[in-house]
């Protein structure tokens, strides 16, 4: 099975219970809250649980505080039941950010706190969480005998919904058990529990999970009689479901050749998938739309869809690294905790040895009392092993401190290693892949002049971009590695910036951007020539790709006593406030941005920016508006480093 869709769906299912929360609904329970009594009481504590829920899967850092804040009251009112709750809460919310470790962490606590006050209802979500965690680490058994124990509590206190989420993780599990026949057995069972208890919109996703399992098995008549019954019933209509329903059958009918039909019900699959932002289903229906107008020979449509779908592939695929790593981390905290559990054990051992060593010193103590001559013997003997000791703890300690510098260095190493391949997997993929299904399509004909000229523009447009990916990727992994040494000389800083222009007359030309250089006849620095060109070259090119078609981009120079700053003012769309902060201390997805001409943007150029100007003792500072445009300002010592 695939496991970026088993991810996937298991973030659909996970608190599946919960379901999306109306904003009309977090607006009454945040009314009520401003509007409570004090002091604070299990009410209150009932209030910020139900809060903390309405958050989930829309904002879990919200999760995470309302829970907090849950915790801390029941404490203090002894109000264990809400303090269980609020745990299990802060494990979903762990789980849905991705930090394994942390919701396994939570829902092993919640879990205990549960057995403590027998509260079965949170004991029951306790397990199915832990479940979840572990088919997250392929401990599918453990995940089936957690999903099984859930099931049967839920069973016990007549909690429907829990059973309806138990039984469709039940068919997951053993799905990638490789046991499609026990899955379907147990989505059967929950698709009757479903209909008896009209939870529709679980019937919807179970019929949909039999499908998927029915298509695997290559039942396909089966699997599009599923399909069809999650489109037939107007009480299950439900974008996500309706979009997996859909993009099913598109499957199908695109793998026996039915092409005109598969477009058709891939684009609704399209269309209900980007109501609730599904990127897997959307993913998955743009991959059907490509194919399919590929075989009809239909290759702008083909290439189309295709650079739509490998945008949410690529993200996809970086999301479900991210899922990787924090499954990793999960492993070695747990690898961590057991040589801790190792290491207590012999620190045990030693303590008994202490005491035995400790009742032979008293005995030899008291014997040496009649055998005075003994005594000095034995009290030499003594001091010789207590200063024999303290050199081997000295050594130990010593040889301690070594191993947790170079695992310090070890640990940074790898956090760089670990990003370069992130920024890599995500932002070089996506350009080479493009340019190689276009080529693909090129070697097989039946293009036309215009068709061809389109792919020589884009194949420019991708490998420039791409290029200067990779000088700045060098770069900074390079100084990651190797560190910076700056050998700063006096050098003309407005000369610097003018040799530097030249470089981009031709993107300055193809954007119609003016660019206005301002000399100043006193501007002498003190800094490396090569960090201050790379500084200017770094935040000219952020200027010119953001800056609109018929743009205007300035630089011109201040001074001071100590200091003359270089000013490179653009008209562009400018900065998010939210971001500006992150600009220059991340690179990546989280601060990755589109120039005005879709130019692909990651932030390792600011990064260098920052690294250079701070070994060069220089200073940075940004105004910038959305829609109106930004300014980034480089100050240098006239005299050397200025603090």
């Amino acid at each position: 099975m695939n496991k970026r869709f088993l991810c996937f769906l298991v973030f659909k299912l996970v608190f599946l219970s919960v379901g999306f929360s109306q904003e009309s609904a977090k607006e009454v329970l945040r009314a009520k809250i401003l509007n409570y009594p004090t002091p604070p009481d299990t009410g209150l504590v009932n209030l910020l649980n139900s809060i903390s829920t309405e958050y989930m899967l829309v904002k879990p850092d919200s999760m995470i505080y309302f829970a907090t804040e849950s915790i801390q009251i029941a404490r203090k009112v002894k109000y264990p039941l809400g303090e269980a709750r609020a745990i299990g809460n802060m494990a979903k919310a762990y789980y849905v950010k991705g930090s394994y470790d942390l919701s396994l962490k939570h829902a092993i606590s919640a879990k205990s706190a549960s057995e403590k006050i027998n509260d079965k209802l949170g004991l029951a979500y306790a397990l199915n969480s832990i479940g979840l965690i572990h088919l997250t680490q392929n401990k599918n058994e453990e995940a089936i005998q957690d999903f099984l124990k859930a099931l049967k509590l839920a069973t016990e206190i007549n909690s429907v919904k829990i059973q309806a989420s138990v039984y469709i993780n039940l068919g997951l599990a053993y799905t990638e058990y490789n046991r499609p026949d026990v899955a379907l057995k147990y989505l059967g069972i929950g698709l009757e529990h479903c209909k008896k208890h009209s939870l529709n919109s679980y019937s919807a996703m179970l019929l949909n999970r039999m499908a998927e399992t029915y298509y695997s098995l290559k039942k396909y008549e089966r699997a599009l009689e599923h399909y069809r019954l999650v489109l037939s019933k107007p009480e299950y209509k439900n974008s996500w479901e309706y979009s997996l329903a859909y993009s099913g059958i598109a499957r199908i009918q695109f793998e026996r050749g039915l092409l005109a039909e598969a477009i058709d019900n891939a684009e609704k699959a399209l269309l209900y998938a980007r109501q609730v932002n599904a990127k897997y289903d959307i993913s998955r229906a743009l991959k059907i739309l490509y194919a399919a107008h590929q075989k009809q020979n239909d290759y702008i449509n083909a290439f189309k869809y295709l650079e739509l779908e490998k945008l949410y592939s690529d993200s996809l695929f970086n999301e479900a690294k991210e899922k990787e790593i924090n499954r990793l981390h999960l492993q070695l905290k747990q690898s961590e905790n057991l040589q801790l559990q190792k290491l207590n054990e012999q620190n045990r051992e030693q303590l008994k040895f202490i005491r035995k060593v400790t009742i032979v010193i008293a005995a030899l103590a008291l014997f040496l009392l009649i055998k005075t001559i003994l005594i000095f013997r034995f009290s030499r003997q003594k001091s010789k092993l207590n200063h024999d000791l303290k050199i081997k703890s000295q050594a130990v300690e010593e040889q301690n401190q070594l191993i947790l510098k170079q695992n310090v260095q070890l640990e940074t190493l790898n956090q760089t290693k670990d990003q370069l391949f992130s920024i890599i997997g995500h932002d070089l993929r996506a350009p080479f892949g493009s340019i190689l299904k276009a080529m693909e399509m090129m070697r097989e004909g039946g293009l036309s002049e215009a068709e061809l000229k389109f792919f020589l523009d884009g194949f420019y447009e991708k490998l420039r971009e791409t290029s200067d990916m990779l000088d700045n990727l060098v770069t900074w992994a390079s100084s990651q590695q190797l560190g910076i040494n700056a050998r700063p000389v006096s050098l003309d800083l407005s000369r610097q910036a003018d040799e530097i222009l030249s470089i981009y007359d031709i993107l300055l030309k193809e954007k119609n951007i003016e660019l206005k250089h301002f000399p100043s006849p006193d501007t002498n620095v003190f800094a490396d020539p090569d960090h201050v060109r790379i500084i200017i070259q770094n935040l000219i090119a952020n200027a010119i790709k953001f800056t609109p078609q018929d743009g205007e981009i300035s630089i011109f120079y201040t001074a001071d006593a100590d200091r003359i700053a270089i000013h490179i003012k653009d008209s562009g769309i400018g900065i998010p406030a939210e971001k500006i902060s992150k600009l220059f201390n991340l690179a990546g997805k989280e601060i990755s941005t589109y120039g005005t001409k879709n130019e692909k943007g990651i932030g390792i150029g600011l990064l260098l920016v920052k690294r250079f100007a701070d070994e060069n003792a220089a200073l940075i500072s940004i105004e910038s508006k959305e829609g109106e445009g930004s300014e980034f300002k480089v100050s240098f010592g006239r005299r050397g480093p200025v603090g």
